[in-house]
């Protein structure tokens, strides 16, 4: 709330005067001349209060009230300096210092000439040094080992002409030392308490002229991460020590240095692995004392870190920091110092879109050139807003590019080759989203948003989940066998130039073996669908949902196992004819496995949207993969049948289709523009291990049911929302089933005395034109629905169906009904006999049965009977008596 009495204030400010961008002219407007204001401050630590300047004479403001607000600001200004200073955070604001400014962790900003620097102001214990303990020099190594440490201590070497000097402080003050050099610190030396506490360093100075001494210093132990969390399992890989030393472990609270807990000598090959659980999230000290040179792989993640600690580690080679709260990245050349060995980074989930640099709030080349240009693999997955470009120069002020997309304001350029550049022997990259956090996406720095290029040895590309738009050296016209237009069609695109010599693109990497694109819904380059479009013969997965990109033609990709793209919208075909030839766009992929390219029903358009349109067309002759276990082609737009046939009579599914696919488990189509045509009754003839079977065509698929005989593995069969005509399956080949549904199609004759399927539990046969229903013996049986067909006679007896539950079988032709056949179903929830043609006794014989079902099973359980529009209904006093009592205990009988 701003403050706009003009009477007391004198300006429209906030309530805070922190607010103000000119303090001297607010005070004026206040009429408080600034020496005064040094004279009022700090009478409150001299016993002075509000009172005393009330009862000043002829004073012209309320000055009370002017102080009160300076009071209020003064607690401000400490709630800044506790929350945004310490060594991980630069103090921001523009404060005035006047004498001296202190504090157990401040980095600040300070003027060197006319060059910013940044300095810290930190009491942590960085390094350890030899103190003047006497048993620091005892021959006895036990006695030697209780010595105390002098922790934190800093010298200088200052060059000379001859030689360099080890300067120490003066501390004159101290007895029987007076004018002698002495290694000076605040910090009062403490016991060693872990095996790993040793030496890394020696120093050798010069007392005289001719006397040398030697001073043991611990670098880097311990190495010391703050961080705020409440459970942890940190691991850090090391390089043994020779006389078994093993590493330790300290856990401290920050604000609290009496809350800790050592975890001493902890190794496990050459890991060092601890458990950490609290009741509390606090901020803490992560503690590990082993030499620095020793470490090779530090694995940190959900720590709250938010810096690292000032350290050399020379044989570092893997960091992975996912998930913690790093803003500004740390100069990782510092930190990881071998020239050829550091090769792994992980830092996904970081917040390095909010650095404390702004040129440093988008992954561009001032970012990237803090991190050693050996990394191989590099993880940065939800680490920053914008494309990836070269926008170093960035201003404070252009804050546009890193929160949202098409910015108006930028002063960079679009560049895909900054990664490649950087790290020219890269093999893995990923920038994968996770959850809501940062994204890359389109800015004016690069409109299309490019995925980066790569080296030739790349191997593992994944962008997941991003808003990327554009390939480099991608085409923005679609190929001639377009179906629609069979012509080019502009996408209105601008894609970068491709790369050349070493530097590759997804398309043109030879080495890549994984691939994933997928959820970056505008992703598009009509290049990608042409043939030999993905030049690497190692490819293993191409995973694109949720792109626009035509499938790719991977023909002849010998290493090939799943292609993912559900919900392309621009898939296209997936078999064709071009120049009289058949074209399948994973011909001879001889370990393919799964295919998945469901969810693709788009309408093809001419516009730059989806020129290709959703999966339709043609299938294949065969799918000539003879690893093929799993196709799903569910709601898309496939007519079915074959490049080349008549497009009309000719069977939706050839019988030749799965020809080539012995160990096919599972099928899954659908399509509400398949052809109205059957399906080649031995369409499973080559498929003795099929499990399941899935096909729907919104009514179109006509003539008799498939034969499955050859398939005694099949477990669920599907085939509803079809038009299938004729006899029913009887079954007998097909032990294994546990799921039927038929349902929906124009079947008719018996329904056969199902008493061979042991697994049974589902059976959906209603929307037919069934006219007898025999017996069933099914011990697993759970569900039956038959309703809406022609069936008439008696309802069978379902004593040996134990396990039902649901039984609908209404609207039908039914007039008799088989005494007992429900009295020991004590599972049933529901039948439906209703819109039948049941009599009188039958009725009755239905009541009476529940009703015994009742008693015997002594069960709670809420049960539906509904004999509704029948020509009778229930009747005498005994059977209304039984209807009564069950409705009293929640079962609802509808007459």
């Amino acid at each position: 709330m701003a403050l706009t009495n003009p009477k007391i204030f004198g300006l429209k400010i906030g309530n805070k005067f922190t607010d103000v961008e000119n303090r001297r002219l607010v005070l004026r407007n206040l009429r408080i001349p600034e020496p005064d204001l040094d004279i009022i401050r700090g009478s409150q630590d001299a016993s002075g209060s509000r009172g005393d300047f009330i009862n000043f004479s002829r004073l012209s403001q309320p000055i009370y009230r002017t102080l009160d607000r300076y009071y209020e600001d003064s607690k401000v200004y400490d709630t800044v300096v506790i929350d945004r200073a310490s060594i991980s955070t630069i103090l921001f604001g523009n404060l005035t210092i006047n004498g001296r400014l202190d504090g157990s962790a401040i980095r600040y900003r300070y003027l060197d000439g006319t060059t910013v620097k940044i300095a810290d102001i930190s009491t942590s214990r960085v390094s350890a040094w030899s103190s003047s303990d006497p048993r620091a020099s005892s021959s006895d190594l036990g006695l030697q080992a209780k010595a105390r440490i002098s922790y934190g201590a800093q010298v200088r070497i200052r060059s000379s002409e001859s030689e360099s000097i080890l300067q120490f402080g003066e501390q004159s003050d101290a007895d029987g030392i007076e004018d002698k050099p002495r290694l000076q610190t605040s910090l009062i030396p403490q016991e060693r308490e872990f095996a790993a506490e040793i030496p890394t360093h020696k120093i050798k100075i010069k007392t005289s002229a001719s006397d040398t001494i030697e001073l043991y210093a611990m670098k880097g132990i311990p190495l010391i991460f703050e961080g705020q969390f409440r459970n942890l399992t940190p691991r850090i890989r090391v390089i043994p020590l020779s006389g078994g030393i093993e590493p330790s472990w300290k856990i401290k609270e920050v604000n609290n240095p009496n809350a800790f807990i050592n975890f001493a000598d902890i190794l496990s090959g050459t890991y060092s692995q601890i458990t950490f659980n609290s009741g509390s999230s606090r901020a803490r000290f992560v503690q590990f004392y082993y030499p620095s040179d020793n470490i090779r792989e530090i694995f940190l993640r959900s720590a709250g870190l938010t810096t690292l600690p000032v350290a050399k580690l020379s044989n570092l080679r893997r960091l992975d920091l996912e998930n913690n709260k790093i803003a500004t990245l740390p100069d990782l050349n510092n930190f990881a110092t071998h020239p050829t060995l550091f090769t792994i980074l992980n830092l996904k989930r970081n917040n390095l879109h909010l650095s404390e640099i702004p040129t440093e709030r988008k992954l561009n080349a001032a970012v990237l050139n803090k991190i050693p240009s050996t990394v191989k693999s590099l993880t940065m997955g939800s680490t920053f807003y914008g494309s990836i470009s070269d926008d170093s120069a960035i201003t404070a002020s252009d804050y546009s590019d890193w929160y949202s997309e098409n910015t108006e304001s930028g002063v960079g350029n679009a560049n895909a080759s900054i990664i490649f550049q950087r790290f020219p022997n890269i093999e893995s990259l990923n920038l994968q989203r996770y959850g809501s956090k940062q994204f890359f996406h389109p800015d004016t720095d690069d409109p299309e948003c490019h995925i980066p290029n790569i080296s030739d040895k790349c191997t593992t590309y994944n962008i997941y989940r991003n808003n990327f738009r554009a390939i480099a050296g991608g085409e923005s016209t679609a190929q001639t066998y377009n179906s629609v237009t069979n012509t080019g069609t502009d996408n209105g695109r601008s894609y970068l130039n491709a790369p050349t010599g070493d530097e590759k693109t997804i398309k043109t990497c030879t080495s890549l073996t994984s691939i994933q694109l997928s959820r970056n819904f505008n992703l598009t380059d009509e290049s990608f669908g042409a043939p030999n479009a993905i030049a690497s013969d190692n490819i293993q997965q191409i995973r694109m949902t949720f792109t626009n990109l035509p499938l790719p033609n991977v023909s002849n990709k010998p290493e090939l196992t799943v292609i993912e793209a559900n919900h392309c919208r621009n898939a296209g075909h997936i078999a064709f004819l071009s120049g009289g030839n058949e074209i399948y766009k994973f011909d001879n992929c001889n370990k393919l496995n799964q295919i998945y390219i469901s969810n693709s029903n788009s309408q093809p358009q001419s516009a730059n949207s989806r020129p290709n349109g959703g999966l339709h067309g043609n299938f294949p002759t065969s799918f000539t993969n003879p690893e093929l276990e799993v196709i799903r082609m569910e709601n898309v737009r496939l007519d079915g049948g074959t490049p080349g046939d008549n497009g009309t009579t000719d069977d939706t599914f050839p019988s030749t289709l799965f020809q080539k696919t012995p160990i096919l488990k599972e099928i899954r189509f659908s399509s509400q523009y398949f052809r109205k045509a059957g399906i080649g009754n031995q369409l499973f003839a080559f498929t003795p291990v099929i499990e399941f079977i899935r096909i729907s065509s919104n009514k179109r698929i006509t003539g008799n049911l498939p034969n499955i005989g050859s398939c005694p593995k099949l477990r669920y069969l599907d085939l509803r929302s079809n038009n299938f005509n004729g006899p029913v399956y009887s079954l007998v080949s097909n032990e294994s089933l546990k799921f039927l549904y038929l349902n929906s199609n124009n079947l008719s004759g018996d329904i056969p005395a199902y008493n061979n399927l042991p697994l049974m539990e589902r059976i959906k046969l209603n929307n037919n034109k069934f006219t007898k229903l025999l017996k069933f013996g099914l011990p697993n049986l759970q569900e039956f629905r038959c309703h809406i067909n022609d069936i008439s006679g008696s309802i069978p007896t379902f004593a040996d169906c134990p396990k039902l539950k649901f039984l609908t079988l209404y609207s039908n032709k039914l007039n008799n009904y088989t005494p007992g056949a429900l009295a020991e179903n004590y599972s049933l929830r529901l039948a439906d006999f209703s819109n039948n043609q049941l009599q009188q006794a039958s009725i009755n014989n239905i009541v009476n049965d529940i009703y015994t079902n009742f008693e015997n099973s002594g069960s709670s359980r809420s049960v539906l009977v509904n004999l509704r529009n029948n020509p009778a209904q229930p009747s005498g006093e005994s059977v209304l008596e039984k209807i009564e009592e069950l409705k009293k205990i929640g079962w609802q009988i509808l007459t």
